[in-house]
């Protein structure tokens, strides 16, 4: 994983790269569903919210208002405001409209109801990123994160690559295949993982 000060320059890279040349359908709406709590990240602006059927999504947003969507996700534990203080301005001066959700369990992002099943599951993530694009409108856009955020956009890419214009993935932390996970590896796989571990480093 990418140290969490080197990050910030990593994926201003990345994204910067991924984005070139890719242009979302849909333009950013006027968030009449959404509401600021007030309180201001440096860089980031106000914390703003929006509903989906499970979760109360907390967000930032910055960029001009029509400007190409990007949707940066962030991993575990760490925070948007962490993650991309740096990351947002730069790809907004770029012409970007950046939006940066808190995924479930980070932040003010709240599920709705208490009887809700807590997941931190790829299916989940995934479903939560194109929840998030209906409830802001967005037809398409870039999306761009790591750890548990490049899961989210992996996931959301290959379920619904109608929405995606674009994905930018750091690290390998991708979608997992459960049910091969399920299978042990062969024994000369195995056997090939167990002397790299015990050699001398």
């Amino acid at each position: 994983m990418i140290g969490r000060r080197r990050l910030p320059q990593a994926m201003t890279a990345a994204a910067a790269t991924g984005a070139a040349g890719l242009t979302g359908s849909g333009q950013a709406s006027a968030h009449t569903d959404t509401a600021p709590t007030g309180r201001i990240a440096p860089d980031l602006g106000p914390v703003r919210h929006t509903r989906t059927d499970v979760l109360d999504i907390a967000y930032h947003d910055v960029g001009p208002a029509h400007g190409k969507p990007v949707i940066l996700l962030h991993g575990w534990p760490f925070s948007p405001v962490g993650s991309y203080a740096e990351v947002a301005p730069a790809l907004a001066r770029r012409g970007y409209r950046c939006y940066i959700p808190y995924l479930r369990g980070h932040g003010e992002t709240r599920l709705l109801r208490d009887d809700t099943l807590r997941s931190g599951e790829q299916a989940a993530l995934g479903a939560d990123l194109i929840a998030f694009m209906d409830a802001l409108r967005l037809p398409r856009a870039l999306f761009a994160g790591y750890d548990w955020g490049g899961r989210a956009g992996d996931v959301a890419a290959a379920q619904w690559p109608e929405r995606c214009t674009g994905v930018v993935s750091v690290n390998g932390y991708l979608i997992q295949n459960l049910a091969v996970a399920q299978e042990p590896l062969a024994p000369a796989l195995e056997e090939g993982v167990l002397v790299l571990l015990l050699l001398p480093h």
